[in-house]
């Protein structure tokens, strides 16, 4: 292939202009090069963290502002949040349900924002001190350790069960539970299931 610069330029001219196309490239190569280091030490600013990053909260200390970056949440359902964990505190991830406004479809949508917690453990012997053939938890002779395997329930909620207990002698009707703080209908309806007064004395 015959070069056309050949007739233009003499040997030495050619020379010096593929040295100066070389340092060109080169100089245009070390400025992309360095803007993509500069993107990087500046990722927070140019990424997009909606898209790109799942950041999970723990429902226990997330702040205000944080709960209004998720979907659907406003400063007055962040500030409803915020006062239910003050008045009620949240033992499981679930007791989100029963903040008023926040329903099965908009706790689906915030679950995967949040770590889970207050799960039920599995059964054993030393957590339970009742016959292993026994499924259902008395709530008027259960201990903490045994309340807090049920779903919804942490040692907070627990020891109000308890308090609530001793107050009345015993429960009997499940609907007392209602009167305790931070037990509503949602938790009520998990429970039944699982829970018994015992045998009427």
């Amino acid at each position: 292939m015959k070069n056309p610069l050949r007739n233009i330029l003499t040997a030495n001219e050619q020379k010096i202009v593929i040295f100066l196309l070389f340092f060109a490239i080169f100089g245009l190569s070390l400025k992309f090069l360095s803007s993509n280091i500069s993107a990087k030490e500046n990722g927070a600013d140019s990424l997009d963290f909606s898209e790109d990053y799942l950041i999970i909260y723990d429902l226990r200390n997330i702040t205000i502002k944080e709960i209004q970056t998720l979907p659907g949440i406003g400063p007055k359902r962040a500030a409803t949040i915020i006062a239910y964990r003050k008045d009620y505190g949240f033992d499981s991830l679930q007791d989100l349900m029963n903040v008023k406004g926040i329903g099965k479809t908009s706790y689906q949508k915030l679950e995967k924002h949040f770590i889970d917690f207050g799960k039920t453990e599995p059964t054993t012997n030393n957590q339970v001190k009742t016959n292993s053939d026994l499924s259902l938890i008395n709530i008027n002779t259960a201990n903490t350790e045994e309340l807090i395997l049920l779903p919804g329930i942490g040692p907070s909620k627990a020891q109000k069960i308890i308090t609530k207990r001793e107050e009345l002698t015993q429960f009997s009707s499940l609907e007392q539970l209602l009167d305790i703080k931070g037990i509503g209908k949602n938790t009520l309806e998990k429970l039944r299931d699982k829970i018994t007064l015992g045998a009427e004395k």
